[in-house]
């Protein structure tokens, strides 16, 4: 008898509709952060934290509800309100409103995952298309730079329509050679479209056919063949492109293309050089410098000239060190313009400009660019993919640009890598580690990747795991690098100075503001700032990337910080902690 008094004085006292209420309170709260979370790039362990809180809190919620109630004089004890003053009766109809409403608001939310998403999905597809490389059809099979060259122009032709979202170059043309299916394609890609076709060209004809095709049905939207003059090739390009556009029932490209005309000859040295770049060596490089410039000397009025001109010189001479930085900026700088000049609404040349101008510190100007690029071509990944790395500090920014350029161009996996430094710097650990290992996959003998793995280990707390990716390095200054910041971290701090004192001597002239990093993340701030002014004097370009690392933060309240900020000229809005 005892136990069913009870149970009815809980009853009472509306503990079990509480409970209830509150198990669904949380229900929709999770349900809302898994969804909501995510497209605010919010960090992992917020949803860790709500699963831990909201059970911890049920209970604390039960003992309150027993222990008090609600009156019209407030709350009170339970205990001191008599029962023929209690008003539980309308709280337990509260009680019943609460459920109803929150139920109700949980079934929406359901309906939200399972439907909205996909109707959202849908209609971003209704506009999306893949470039495919388009097949040699030359009798001698030599002419793949040419097909290749004009399927890259086509893809960043259509690139130009806003309504339009296309996969860039380096995820359409992944699949050159394989035996996938067009089908195939399509769906690992995320398009409803795919654009395919071949060109043959005999000396000054071409022939190029090319296929759009609607990947839920697997047919034909259009076909058609052109034959015409090798000086038409521009206008061809722009026939394709309308088809397209109306074949989508998009409204029709955005810029006027009918007066573009280019040099044929200097067009085929171009795509050569196009090509060449592609192959990503020192020496490709310096083939196609020579190569843009002389078709720039048989036709000086054609924009994609000098902005190809420009970022060549921009690889060479920081990725390659073919020639110095204070040769290179001024050169770059002045192809960039001539880009612009040629074509004011260029986005790619603005791009151009604005990398040049950061290297050159010209901060203000270079966000005023980038900024500008990306207004003239929002869906140009490698655009969006660049202003990632160039956000001056923006971290939660960086990782926004970097998931859109992802979505665009989802085989470029050298996205993921700057995903994972990314999310590293923002302290996103789990997310920081998947994307590494996700590069890690297509990429397994990068020099990059344990140096990066090391690190997030370290701030894991897995010392030993750390040790482990930094003696894997095989990259002789980043092997020292990371090395360096393990060996302190376990402990090893005899083994670690051996390798500052080896840095300091093969590195410290050009490498100041990676020297500053290692001594901030030792505490040892009076030489951090030593190096960071040292970089600053230099004109060091690692600087602008470095100064967001989690290493620096501490030293963010130190009034040489904000000193050393002051000295660089930054933009306003820019995140490197300054006060």
């Amino acid at each position: 008898m005892r136990f069913k008094k009870y149970i009815n004085e809980l009853k009472r006292r509306n503990v079990f509709k509480a409970a209830v209420a509150y198990i669904v309170f949380a229900w929709l709260l999770l349900q809302v952060g898994s969804t909501v979370l995510p497209i605010l790039n919010a960090p992992e362990y917020y949803m860790k934290i709500l699963l831990v809180l909201l059970p911890v809190g049920l209970p604390l919620w039960l003992i309150f509800v027993w222990v008090y109630e609600i009156t019209p004089e407030g709350l009170k004890k339970t205990e001191s309100v008599p029962e023929s003053e209690s008003i539980s009766g309308d709280t337990s109809n509260t009680l019943n409103k609460v459920i109803i409403t929150t139920l109700s608001l949980v079934v929406l939310v359901l309906a939200f995952q399972l439907f909205g998403q996909k109707i959202a999905k849908s209609s971003t597809w209704k506009k999306s298309i893949a470039v495919l490389a388009f097949a040699d059809m030359s009798p001698e099979k030599d002419q793949e730079y040419f097909s290749d060259g004009i399927s890259e122009e086509l893809l960043n032709l259509l690139a130009r329509n806003p309504e339009l979202r296309v996969i860039s170059r380096t995820s359409s043309f992944s699949f050159k050679g394989s035996n996938a299916t067009v089908e195939e394609i399509g769906k690992t890609l995320n398009v409803t479209h795919v654009l395919e076709g071949s060109i043959r060209k005999s000396d000054n004809t071409i022939r190029i056919t090319a296929q759009l095709i609607d990947i839920e049905s697997g047919g034909h939207v259009w076909s058609e063949t052109f034959n015409r003059d090798f000086e038409d090739i521009l206008k061809i390009q722009d026939d394709i492109a309308t088809r397209v556009t109306e074949k989508l029932q998009l409204t029709l490209l955005g810029r006027d293309t009918k007066n573009r005309v280019v040099n044929p000859e200097a067009y085929t040295l171009y795509l050569k050089a196009i090509y060449m770049i592609y192959e990503n060596t020192r020496e490709s490089y310096g083939q196609a410098e020579q190569l843009v410039l002389q078709a720039i000397a048989l036709d000086s009025t054609y924009p994609p000239f000098y902005s190809t001109l420009s970022g060549i010189i921009q690889t060479s001479a920081y990725n390659f060190m073919i020639k110095p930085l204070k040769e290179a900026i001024p050169e770059g700088i002045k192809a960039a313009e001539k880009a612009i000049e040629l074509d004011p609404d260029y986005a790619t040349a603005y791009m151009d400009l604005s990398s040049f101008q950061l290297m050159n510190w010209q901060f203000a100007e270079a966000k005023i660019n980038m900024d500008k690029a990306l207004s003239l071509d929002p869906g140009n990944s490698n655009i969006i993919g660049t202003v990632a790395l160039k956000t001056m500090g923006n971290v939660d920014e960086a990782i926004r640009l970097l998931n859109k350029a992802i979505q665009l161009d989802p085989v470029n996996y050298i996205n993921y890598y700057n995903l994972a430094s990314y999310y590293y710097h923002a302290g996103r650990l789990g997310e920081a580690e998947k994307a590494l290992n996700t590069f890690s996959k297509h990429y397994p003998n990068s020099s990059l990747y344990h140096y990066v793995m090391a690190r997030i280990k370290i701030a894991q707390g897995k010392i030993e795991e750390a040790v482990t990716e930094a003696e894997l390095e095989h990259d002789e200054f980043f092997s020292l690098y990371a090395r360096n910041f393990a060996y302190f971290a376990a402990g090893r701090f005899n083994e670690a100075n051996a390798l500052l004192l080896e840095l300091e001597n093969k590195y410290g002239k050009s490498e100041a503001s990676n020297m500053a990093d290692i001594h901030a993340f030792r505490g040892e701030t009076d030489k951090a700032f030593e190096w960071l002014f040292k970089a600053l004097e230099i004109r060091d370009p690692v600087l602008m990337e470095i100064l967001h690392y989690p290493s620096f933060q501490s030293m963010y309240s130190d009034s040489r910080w904000n000193t050393l900020i002051s000295k660089m000229n930054l933009p306003d809005g820019h995140g490197y902690g300054s006060s």
